[in-house]
């Protein structure tokens, strides 16, 4: 069984008897032969609420290895009405609510106030906060008119020229647990990448290193966004440190791997035909 989330946390996060229902959630899973989780804070979860630690193992997201070569594709700058030398923040993804996309919003709008008027920011998807994120594209609209492309769902083919479009691709916030299968995607692409400082990304990559992460309370995110902008050669630093790590290390080959050597360990061998003579 493969567990990417706390269906309790994610879904019903103020259901009453919440911890009695997850307790029941994890007595179920703990009936599989063997576990794979995307991070080691959900093993400790499902520790804590009785899962048998030796069957779980810790298996992060990953990456196909014919991930697309952006050079050459081209961008998507003058469809939008976005200028050449503009700087442009990308985002491709769901909108669920613990995403935080009108948060963002607002920090880009704040940066826009601050003199930033060459900040545009581009998101690439759909979901349950399309509402909320137009609503505060509208409550900023005077510095964020045309500023803020929303494209909605793309099929995955013509995702491929925003992404060569990203100065920096973000995915700023998220659950402690996830995994961020975009984080692998973005990097595996060669795309600098501001992500969340939460333990599950901080078990995988490193600060300054492979990508730059954001405190989960926003205090820093404008200003790790101003020093990317303001750095090149660290954006292309970032660029190619997490491209190398996710490549080498975070396929879903090498990801395919780790699980049959898992299951390995709990294949009970097949019982030999009895002898009729």
């Amino acid at each position: 069984m493969e567990i990417n989330s706390a269906y309790f946390d994610e879904e019903f996060p103020n259901l009453p008897l919440r911890r009695l229902f997850q307790k029941w959630e994890v007595a179920y899973f703990d009936r599989a032969d063997a576990i794979v989780v995307v991070s080691s804070y959900l093993k400790e979860y499902l520790q804590r609420h009785g899962a048998n630690p030796d069957k779980i193992l810790v298996n992060q997201n990953g990456v196909s290895t014919d991930i697309v070569d952006l050079k050459g594709v081209g961008d998507v700058r003058a469809r939008h009405g976005i200028p050449a030398e503009a700087f442009v923040i990308g985002y491709v993804g769901g909108m669920e609510a613990f995403r935080r996309l009108p948060e963002v919003v607002r920090h880009i709008a704040d940066l826009r106030k601050a003199g930033n008027t060459d900040l545009y920011f581009i998101i690439v998807g759909d979901g349950g906060d399309m509402d909320a994120v137009q609503a505060a594209i509208c409550s900023e609209r005077n510095v964020l008119a045309g500023a803020v492309v929303l494209t909605g769902w793309l099929p995955h083919q013509e995702v491929v020229p925003y992404l060569s479009t990203f100065d920096v691709a973000i995915f700023p916030f998220t659950n402690a647990y996830c995994s961020p299968l975009k984080l692998f995607e973005y990097l595996g692409a060669g795309i600098p990448t501001l992500g969340p400082d939460t333990p599950a990304v901080r078990e995988v990559f490193q600060d300054g290193v492979h990508l730059k992460l954001v405190r989960q309370d926003g205090s820093d995110f404008a200003e790790k966004v101003l020093e990317l902008k303001a750095d090149p050669e660290l954006r292309k630093k970032l660029g190619k440190e997490g491209q190398r790590l996710v490549l080498s290390e975070y396929t879903w080959e090498k990801n395919a791997e780790r699980v049959v050597r898992h299951m390995e360990k709990f294949v009970r061998p097949a019982a030999k035909p009895a002898d009729s003579t």
